[in-house]
Parts: C-alpha cells; sequence; structure tokens
C-alpha cells in the first residue's frame, strides 16, 4: 500500500509536471504505514522534490524519510485522553493562567446549562463559576497556583451546586 501510494504522488507530480504548470523548488509532503521485514510497521513522512538542471528539466528525484512513529503514537495517546475527557461524566474545565476558559466537555455544557463550548471559551472562569462565597474562590485560586488543580465544592450564585 505504501508503494502504492509513493507511485501515484510520483504520477501526479509528473501530470503537474507536463501540465507545464512547474514551481521548481516545489517539494510534496505524505505519512503513511510502511512494513518493515520483520512485519512489524513504521510511520515515516517522505517528503518529495526533483533535482533540476538549469532549464528546469527533472534530473533525479530526492526523497527524504523520516521516522515519526514516536509522534503518531503520541497523538494517538492525545486523542484517546482527549475522547476520555469529553465523554467523562465529570465537568472538566481547563483554562489559562489569567483564568480565561480554553476547554470545556460536554459534561460542563449539562452541569451549568450552556448550550455551545463557544458560549464560554475566551470566557472567564470565574465568570462561568459565579460562586457566592469569595472564600470559596479564593481557595480556589490559591489551591490551583500551588497545586495545578481544584476539587470541591461551592455554591454557585443563582445554580444549583457546583
Amino acid at each position: 500500500a505504501s508503494q502504492q501510494i509513493v507511485t501515484e504522488a510520483f504520477a501526479e507530480e509528473l501530470a503537474i509536471e507536463a501540465r507545464g504548470a512547474v514551481t521548481p523548488a516545489r517539494t510534496r509532503m505524505r505519512e503513511m504505514e510502511c512494513y518493515r521485514k520483520d512485519g512489524s510497521t513504521v510511520w515515516v513522512e517522505t517528503t518529495m522534490s526533483f533535482l533540476r538542471d538549469s532549464d528546469g528539466k527533472i534530473l533525479e528525484t530526492v526523497n527524504v524519510l523520516r521516522d515519526i512513529t514516536d509522534r503518531k503514537k503520541a497523538e494517538e495517546e492525545l486523542l484517546v485522553k482527549h475522547n476520555a475527557m469529553e465523554k467523562s461524566i465529570t465537568a472538566m474545565v481547563i483554562s489559562d493562567i489569567q483564568g480565561t476558559v480554553t476547554y470545556l466537555n460536554e459534561a460542563s455544557l449539562r452541569l451549568w446549562k450552556i448550550e455551545t463550548k463557544q458560549d464560554v471559551i475566551g470566557q472567564s472562569f470565574w465568570a462561568l463559576l459565579r460562586l457566592e462565597d469569595t472564600a470559596v474562590a479564593d481557595e480556589i485560586a490559591r489551591t490551583m497556583i500551588e497545586t495545578g488543580s481544584w476539587q470541591g465544592i461551592g455554591r454557585a450564585a443563582g445554580r444549583e451546586r457546583v
């Protein structure tokens, strides 16, 4: 399958050349999973370009392969974690150091009766909570700065328990 992908990419590049739509410094990058002789797989990023003479005629192709297996594994792990957070029954909100909401999961939308994530992302975390007790808000802020997270119960103004 990987050889077919490379062959098709090469044919597409030659077709571009034949149409005269030549950009001499053009490169083509692909990611593909390849099989090793022992049957295991490796993910590679391949970059293909042409070496040309002074008239722009193709002399050779230059292909550079880079092993991206670790990156692909990390991407897969991130996707699994993202999906776990998104589908969790626990409300999760992530904010930057200034307290601006950058992410919230579906459980948060249900908890605070918010229609869409876009209604909250970019807004203040503290405005989202609207805590009645400022001492609790201070405790949350202090704990988050010291430990990076907070878990507990507070009473939101005009809302059920948070």
